[in-house]
């Protein structure tokens, strides 16, 4: 079978892991498809096995604010399988996915028959809930400036030696995921390229210094 997402389940034995997986259905979804869509009834816990998927918030007239970027090994949507109540937030492929769906019986079945396993969904749960408090504190506290630079030092990654943000993000984005309008973004991020702070090629991002704690 091709390869096993890490995440929640890396620690399992390949026996095991190959047992459980088999179990699971296996979806493609096309680029910026709905998998589950906030206020849904659904029983079911999503592993990404390729692909970027984001989630979302989207008012009436369809703004919306990108509360998280999930790639391969990442999970989403054991919220409702836990706690019983629609889905707060709608999920959408950010390119070409393929997804393992687990039901709401073999999600609990996995986790009762696995306690390492069920450990890591509640920190996987806790890291969530902090990344949050974060998104809130930047949101109450700081000016767009302050939360666009948080952001690319969270996203960024260490890569031959250079700080580089993995995802080829827009600028709208970057402006939903921090709350601001494109065109601030857009001119923030030109400004700082023009300082030499960063560079960005083919919508990749590479930090080249220290970025100003203001501007």
């Amino acid at each position: 079978m091709s390869a096993i997402p890490p995440s929640i389940f890396g620690q399992l034995d390949e026996v095991r892991a190959k047992t459980l997986f088999s179990d699971f259905q296996r979806r493609a979804y096309a680029k910026n498809s709905f998998v589950i869509n906030a206020g849904d009834n659904s029983d079911c816990f999503y592993l990404i096995q390729s692909g970027k998927i984001k989630i979302v918030i989207l008012d009436e007239e369809g703004k919306e604010v990108i509360l998280s970027i999930l790639g391969p090994g990442d999970h989403f949507g054991e919220f409702s399988l836990i706690d019983g109540q629609p889905r707060s937030a709608s999920a959408v492929t950010m390119e070409e996915s393929t997804l393992l769906i687990v039901s709401k019986d073999q999600f609990r079945e996995c986790l009762a028959e696995n306690p390492d396993i069920a450990e890591r969904v509640m920190v996987s749960l806790t890291q969530r809930l902090r990344d949050a408090d974060r998104k809130i504190e930047g949101l109450a506290l700081y000016d767009v400036y302050s939360r666009l630079v948080r952001t690319l030092s969270d996203l960024s990654m260490e890569q031959d030696g250079k700080l580089i943000l993995p995802q080829r993000l827009t600028h709208q984005d970057l402006a939903n995921m921090v709350g601001a309008s494109r065109e601030m973004i857009t001119r923030i991020l030109r400004d700082l390229a023009i300082g030499g702070y960063i560079s960005i090629e083919n919508r990749e991002i590479t930090l080249l210094k220290k970025l100003p704690s203001a501007w």
